[in-house]
């Protein structure tokens, strides 16, 4: 009950409103060996797709572009546990001091969509015409997730977000290192 009239003072006299970070800002991982070559799927487990060397330039780039952006501001970084966007925050957070960034934390929730265990380049024809008759929010890949699937785990994390953001845990900015259909959802 103590919490409801704490919560109705700050929403009232608007007191709490710093604890709020500034921005949310969503980072989609830098290319990947999959953006380049669709093949490395039928071998290659996608969580443990790397990024390129063109892919490491654009992540030292965009981790410049935040650093003019956010000056001596204060961030925490949300990080999808793929290989891919773990190296993506790396290049990103070399742009920033070790005062600045109060935490990181990998997240599973914002991970990649689930395509399958391996896509075969012989099947892959077949299901994506299935997906595309079905929908491609509402299609479940075999041994994989719809996009609906991904939207309940981007729901769950954006609760978590919204606690730590309460609970001024982010600083003034919050980044998220993910994925494109992480992106589009949020």
């Amino acid at each position: 009950f103590n919490y409801i009239i704490i919560r109705l003072e700050c929403v009232r006299s608007r007191r709490c409103l710093h604890r709020y970070p500034k921005r949310i800002i969503l980072v989609r991982h830098a290319q990947s060996q999959g953006n380049v070559d669709n093949s490395v799927y039928s071998h290659t487990p996608d969580a443990k797709l790397q990024i390129t060397a063109k892919g490491r330039i654009q992540a030292k780039e965009a981790g410049q572009i935040l650093k003019e952006l956010l000056g001596s501001e204060s961030l925490g970084f949300y990080v999808s546990p793929f290989v891919r966007s773990k190296q993506t925050y790396e290049e990103i957070r070399r742009a920033f001091t070790d005062d600045q960034v109060l935490f990181w934390r990998e997240d599973p929730r914002i991970r990649e969509q689930e395509w399958g265990n391996f896509q075969t380049p012989e099947n892959m024809p077949r299901v994506m015409a299935e997906r595309r008759s079905i929908g491609a929010f509402y299609y479940r890949f075999p041994t994989g997730e719809s996009g609906a699937d991904v939207y309940d785990r981007v729901s769950n994390f954006l609760e978590s977000l919204y606690r730590d953001m309460e609970k001024g845990k982010c600083g003034e900015n919050a980044v998220i290192v993910s994925h494109g259909l992480f992106c589009r959802l949020i």
